[in-house]
């Protein structure tokens, strides 16, 4: 009676795995002459199958790195055997020994390398089989796809000039590109109308055919953006005295660019300001730098210092003359036989004697 029912299930999988649509498939791809390029298989259907084996046969040219293939997620448990068949063909064997699942997904990545015939080419999958876990074998439908080989200069390439920035007054930086697509033959032609003295703004990077060969290309221009220069704006410092008038001030810059000047760089001019009045007592006052404005630069101010210095004496032009001969007088004009301590006229100036 248990053999019976044994023999029932071994059946019934037999029925079940041949009723399964299980398929393996190979993406048709393009690729380049002398190139590499590759092949991916996948699986689908695979319900209850533990182990696979199948001949890859490829076109006449196309030859396949052995070495180099690796296996996809739906195989990562099993086993991978390869083995080269009297025709050429390959034979591949996915096997798991503890019957592990055969799952839907990437099987193998097959890199392959075309030769220098152009054209598109058929290969197969062809005697697959597959077990399952009750050690049923049977056939699938083969597989075929194409690979369709171009020279390098028919495939489409892009090529990118780089984006780039510089600073208000740098020398342009060098361009440069990148290209994506085929093999790009050749070296493209890359400029800008930004120069050294150009201002602050967007500029776009041309890229032209120059020597490129390839006859299927996208060209995609670029941008330089170039940004401001750092300007630092000073003041002078400056030394009064009480009751003097608040002179005007002096300002400094560090540094410019291009030949700018003051008159040139400014869209705006600074200005120096300071709280001190001409009534302010001595001290030291700030002198503060504000409000200028600058296409081509970015302003850092710094602060200047105003100094007013006490008043010692109220009598202006006074000057000691000890001239023997000079007759001396008093404020009140009267003339004295010597100086005497205190204020006293010599020639006609008022002369302190201390």
């Amino acid at each position: 009676m248990k053999q019976r029912i044994l023999q029932t299930i071994v059946a019934l999988l037999a029925i079940v795995s041949s009723a399964t649509a299980q398929t393996l498939s190979v993406a048709s791809i393009e690729a380049t002459t002398g190139e590499q390029a590759e092949l991916v298989v996948s699986a689908s259907g695979m319900s209850g199958v533990t182990a696979l084996q199948f001949n890859l046969a490829l076109p006449q040219g196309v030859t396949l790195n052995e070495n180099a293939i690796t296996k996809g997620s739906a195989v990562s448990s099993h086993e991978l055997k390869v083995e080269k068949l009297v025709n050429g063909d390959r034979l591949f064997v996915l096997y798991n020994m503890d019957l592990g699942l055969v799952n839907n997904g990437t099987l193998l990545k097959l890199p392959i390398t075309v030769g220098q015939q152009t054209g598109s080419f058929s290969g197969s999958l062809s005697t697959i089989r597959t077990a399952t876990t009750g050690a049923v074998s049977h056939e699938c439908a083969n597989a075929t796809f194409n690979i369709t080989v171009k020279a390098a200069e028919e495939q489409s390439v892009t090529i990118t000039a780089d984006n780039k920035s510089m600073t208000y007054g740098d020398n342009v930086p060098t361009l440069t590109y990148t290209s994506s697509g085929a093999t790009l033959n050749g070296t493209p032609k890359l400029s800008t109308t930004a120069t050294k003295t150009s201002s602050v703004g967007s500029y776009a990077i041309k890229v032209e055919k120059g020597t490129v060969t390839n006859t299927n290309v996208n060209y995609v221009d670029g941008t330089l953006t170039i940004t401001k220069a750092g300007l630092t704006v000073g003041v002078k410092n400056v030394t009064i005295t009480e009751g003097d008038a608040i002179p005007s001030f002096t300002l400094t810059y560090s540094s410019f660019r291009n030949g700018d000047t003051e008159n040139t760089a400014f869209t705006t001019k600074p200005v120096a300001t300071t709280t001190a009045k001409a009534t302010s007592k001595a001290g030291t006052y700030s002198i503060t730098v504000s409000g200028g404005e600058a296409k081509n630069y970015a302003l850092t101010y710094t602060q200047g210092t105003l100094t007013i210095k006490e008043k010692t004496t109220a009598i202006e032009d006074v000057m000691v003359d000890d001239s023997k001969n000079a007759a001396v007088y008093s404020l009140s004009g009267q003339k004295l036989s010597k100086p005497q301590k205190g204020i006293n006229v010599v020639n006609g100036r008022k002369v302190v004697v201390k």
